[in-house]
């Protein structure tokens, strides 16, 4: 069976690589033997037994490990639309390579070099589009920018992403990592959710609350429009497939206090359960597979409620320290740390045109690099 391991070094628009099978046969329809059913790429290598061009450096200056092999063979234009992209370097002395780096857990790594020729000219063959790159070189040890981060974009040019400090823009950041897509199924699931409450244990009388409209959002909302207060509350899902799953359920009295000591009324239910929805920790989660019951004798009358379906924690957190940061010809630069104290930051004086990261310093590792296109988030 003729077999080869493909990897991509750095994934464009989030973090992390891979590596999977490739089967070479001509009567094979399908050859790739990977989870990952996607056309955007900004490098993929083949792993060989012949020898390939690679660099031999003649000079002191670091070479990346993934380039120091003769045994990999480019082979991008086999997974995605490519570009070559043509670049003047921005660099005080001639370095002999430079390279197209990707953004990935906070650096960024190098996944394409180019002998640089001329008046300190670069050509990189067979890039991904819709991806960000930075182009750097090698001072010895030292890793330098060779110019602004650009996007190669899907017409097959380049737009240099350069802050301008005459045009600032006001922003509001909403999350550090862009959203998975499994996320838009865990909300969709939360259409079979029901809330209900009743001064009647077994609730043969009962007033039923849903959730009216599914936000494209982590936190969804339900106002309560009756002032009565009610003991027993009953949280369950009449869907035998779907099952809701979720992060945290947020009870509000009617000076829009968060009610707590939740997990004491619970009754008539499996309690280690209903502690993952009452933990005040959005990455434990439950599936509402029985229902969960409370009584809320001793505690006061809600108001509203707010539900977070399962997720992945990256959204803007409460209570978090956060730091927004831009991208310089030479390196990033501060816009200040800011502790939210709600769901979402704003920045003002912000730069335009520019790249961004959003750091979060209480907690997570997961963040990626943003543009800000029409007011919204756009993540690379």
């Amino acid at each position: 069976v003729p077999a080869a391991i493909d990897f991509t070094p750095c994934w464009p628009s989030r973090n992390g690589k891979h590596f999977w099978n490739i089967i070479e046969d001509p009567c094979l329809v399908k050859k790739t033997f990977s989870e990952n059913y996607i056309d955007h790429y900004a490098k993929v290598y083949r792993k060989t037994y012949s020898r390939n061009p690679f660099l031999e450096s003649s000079r002191e200056d670091s070479v990346p490990a993934l380039f120091k092999t003769p045994f990999i063979k480019d082979v991008t234009e086999l997974y995605c639309k490519t570009v070559d992209i043509d670049l003047m370097l921005q660099a005080d002395r001639k370095p002999e390579y430079a390279y197209l780096s990707v953004f990935n857990m906070g650096v960024w790594e190098p996944v394409a070099w180019s002998r640089v020729v001329g008046n300190d000219e670069v050509s990189f063959k067979k890039m991904g589009m819709k991806c960000v790159y930075l182009p750097v070189f090698y001072n010895g040890k030292e890793e330098v920018s060779g110019g602004y981060p650009f996007i190669a974009t899907t017409t097959k040019t380049i737009h240099k992403l350069i802050p301008d400090r005459q045009r600032p823009i006001k922003v509001r950041l909403t999350r550090k990592y862009p959203v998975n897509p499994m996320a838009y199924g865990l909300n969709n699931a939360l259409k079979n959710l029901k809330i209900e409450r009743s001064d009647f244990y077994d609730f043969r009388k009962t007033e039923a609350f849903r959730i009216g409209r599914i936000e494209n959002d982590f936190l969804q909302e339900i106002v309560l429009t009756s002032s009565k207060k009610y003991r027993y509350w009953k949280i369950t899902s009449d869907m035998i497939k779907e099952k809701p799953q979720i992060a945290e359920i947020y009870f509000y009295d009617q000076n829009n206090n968060l009610i707590s000591s939740l997990v004491e009324s619970v009754i008539g239910s499996d309690k280690s359960e209903a502690v993952k929805i009452f933990d005040n920790k959005p990455l434990t989660f439950s599936v509402i597979e029985s229902p969960i019951i409370l009584d809320m004798d001793k505690l006061p009358n809600v108001s509203k409620i707010k539900i977070m379906p399962r997720n992945d924690d990256n959204y803007i957190v409460p209570g978090n320290l956060y730091e927004l940061l831009y991208r310089d010809r030479d390196g990033w630069v501060s816009l200040g740390t800011k502790i939210s104290n709600d769901y979402f930051l704003n920045y003002d004086n912000v730069p335009s045109g520019a790249l961004y990261w959003l750091k979060n310093h209480t907690r997570g590792i997961e963040e990626r690099i943003f543009t800000i296109e029409n007011g919204k988030q756009i993540f690379w």
